[in-house]
């Protein structure tokens, strides 16, 4: 996606990143363009705007499928040298006497004549050529992770992190390609490698490539030992950026490994960076709890972020693919019931006899402790597919493909009845959690065990046990214990009497009663509030979608927002009145309309593209220790009416 100060563009439905219809994001919305004198023109501002190349066609009458909402461009009349779409003239949003038949498509050379199909996603799948009109597989002789890496990096999937073959009949003109490309992987396309088809003989082995692409646009690992490992870098616009190691742990790595098709993380360490005219270093912080399936889902922010003080960038180190697991349907990334990857694809583990010897292994290899329970859990998903089947392990083993096992592939399809899966729970599988507050940095403080949620009492809680929840959220500091302001849970009270003397790294490390011991009922359960907690207001207006806008987050404070670099149509205008209910849209007030603040702390130059779902994902100054002046503090109106914002 590339986009302008509140618009974005991509193409879809055309099986890459360079090929689709044409959709643009505006006013919080994705719509389409009208084919109403579409021609190579606009189909090249397109491509150069994507980054995809030149424009190889230009096809309407919803070529790539009917779009949905609204039509945001018609009559488009670009010169071909504009740099966004929405620089074309008309530049009216909106209007249009089209409907979604007529949609626009474009075919860009970055992608023209490859393709990967049968994948999981755009960015895996088995190898395509185009001859002529057709399309046809690759031969899987001599093709190797040199030409796979510059295939991912053509199409805009990062790198590649698996090659595998599949078995291929030829039919007619679906005959298989015999192309041998010689990359060395530092190419752009695979067109500026040697290669070489001509006098090449039959695809002996009837085999075709397939490839697995990290497909995390955005996110890559650089200067490792293999597309697996290396220093994080993080794309902001169209620059690379390493990141900065603060706040970095292992479960934040391990997300990052996971949507990279990495497996899981190995290793992180830090290296020195000396930041060198844009090449800075992001100050973003993520807060993962490790089982997310991508960076994006973890809380995150770089809102008022100090710069990186240590001068230091984060490392990872993934595992290899074959042979990981990955526990499916519990509470954490320690309890479920066990999924390997293997080949390219994910299937459970089928065992009649499964036992504690398996699950120790399955725990140990996960990095969850000790196995506490074996079982086999039922499911009627008839979509799940078997890897592997009488495990037999001793349970030393350092991984379950070490033990004695019978690997084969099978359809559920293929099997009759119910699904059984093999189960465990692993020693670290519990979990915290704050409830019932708007934020993830207080509430009811609520912990996972056995499989079930339950809540803690608050017999002897204070600051000092209130601060081991807080830290190991990840949430800084505790700023005040409240019992009854988040109400009561429910579940078992699994902690009581706990006595933390503040450097303990998780809540159960506490000396406590046993689990689930306890003397208290459900209106004595604890609640915290934490310095990182986040929150967004509107204060001293008439109603709660207008007034000076404040966060609460530096050290459990109110703080202000400097109005620097906003006008009405600011991205962050629009996300902050959507964060808080108020419509999409709002008037910025460019003199002081509401009373002036009387806090203390304020932030500055706040720069939301219309990407971010969060305020706390914006870059933006540091924390000042200083208010604003009445002239700088940002006053607003939202409204679901799109015309309060071009008032003003």
């Amino acid at each position: 996606i590339a986009g302008g100060e509140d618009e974005d563009l991509r193409l879809v439905n055309g099986g890459n990143p360079c090929t689709g219809r044409v959709e643009i994001y505006h006013n919080g919305k994705w719509g389409t363009v009208c084919d109403d004198s579409w021609d190579m023109q606009e189909a090249t501002v397109v491509c150069n705007q994507l980054g995809c190349g030149s424009a190889v066609n230009a096809p309407g009458s919803a070529h790539f499928g009917q779009g949905s909402g609204t039509i945001w461009l018609d009559d488009v009349g670009c010169s071909g040298t504009e740099e966004a779409l929405w620089k074309c003239p008309p530049s009216t949003r909106g209007k249009s006497d089209c409907n979604h038949g007529e949609d626009a498509g474009v075919i860009c050379s970055g992608s023209k004549g490859y393709r990967l199909v049968n994948g999981s996603n755009a960015c895996s799948g088995r190898v395509e050529i185009q001859y002529n009109s057709e399309w046809r597989s690759l031969c899987s002789l001599e093709w190797d992770m040199a030409d796979a890496n510059v295939l991912c990096n053509q199409m805009s999937c990062g790198y590649a992190v698996n090659i595998y073959t599949e078995d291929f009949v030829e039919n007619g003109t679906n005959e298989i390609r015999r192309d041998y490309f010689h990359c060395n992987g530092s190419e752009s396309h695979l067109k500026f490698c040697r290669s070489h088809s001509f006098g090449n003989p039959a695809c002996t082995t009837g085999q075709v490539a397939s490839v697995i692409c990290s497909g995390s646009k955005g996110y890559r690992l650089v200067n490792g030992s293999n597309a697996c490992s290396g220093r994080v870098e993080i794309q902001y616009n169209s620059e690379w950026r390493s990141l900065c190691s603060l706040e970095w742990d292992m479960a934040d790595a391990n997300v990052l490994c996971n949507q990279m098709s990495c497996g899981y993380a190995v290793n992180i360490y830090t290296e020195d960076f000396v930041e060198n005219g844009t090449n800075e270093i992001r100050r973003d912080y993520f807060h993962c709890n490790g089982s997310e399936s991508h960076l994006k889902f973890c809380r995150s922010h770089s809102f008022g972020n100090p710069a990186c003080t240590t001068g230091q960038v984060a490392s990872v180190i993934c595992s290899d693919l074959n042979g990981r697991l990955r526990l499916m349907n519990g509470g954490s990334l320690c309890d479920g019931h066990v999924e390997i990857y293997y080949n390219g694809t994910w299937g459970r583990v089928q065992d009649e006899l499964w036992e504690m010897t398996d699950a120790k292994v399955v725990c140990r290899q996960m990095r969850c402790g000790t196995a506490l329970k074996a079982f086999i859990s039922l499911s009627n998903n008839m979509n799940e597919s078997v890897w592997l089947r009488s495990v037999q392990c001793q349970g030393n083993e350092s991984r379950l493909l070490d033990c004695t096992l019978n690997i084969s592939y099978i359809q559920q399809s293929e099997v009759a009845g119910v699904s059984k899966y093999a189960s465990v729970i692993c020693s670290e599988h519990m979990q915290l959690r704050l409830a019932d507050a708007k934020g993830q940095c207080a509430g009811r403080v609520e912990v996972y065990y056995n499989g079930i949620w339950g809540t803690v009492c608050d017999d002897w809680w204070d600051m000092v046990d209130a601060n081991v929840a807080c830290q190991q959220l990840k949430c800084g500091h505790a700023v005040s214990i409240n019992s009854a302001v988040f109400g009561k849970g429910s579940g078992p009270i699994w902690l009581d009497d706990l006595m933390c003397y503040g450097n303990e790294s998780v809540l159960w490390q506490c000396q406590s009663s046993r689990w689930g011991k306890h003397n208290c009922n459900h209106k004595e359960d604890a609640g915290v509030v934490c310095s990182e907690f986040k929150q967004l207001r509107l204060a001293d207006g008439d109603h709660h979608c207008e007034g000076r806008l404040e966060v609460f987050f530096h050290n459990g404070t109110w703080g202000t927002v400097c109005s620097n670099g906003l006008n009405s149509k600011s991205p962050t205008i629009s996300l902050v009145c959507h964060v808080l209910g108020c419509g999409m849209s709002g008037r910025l007030h460019y003199t002081p309309t509401f009373k002036e603040s009387q806090n203390d702390k304020s932030i500055d130059t706040i720069q939301c593209q219309s990407y971010h779902t969060s305020l706390w994902e914006c870059p933006s100054s540091p924390w000042f220790d200083k208010p604003c002046s009445a002239e700088q503090e940002t006053h607003l109106t939202c409204s679901d009416d799109p015309s309060v914002a071009s008032e003003a």
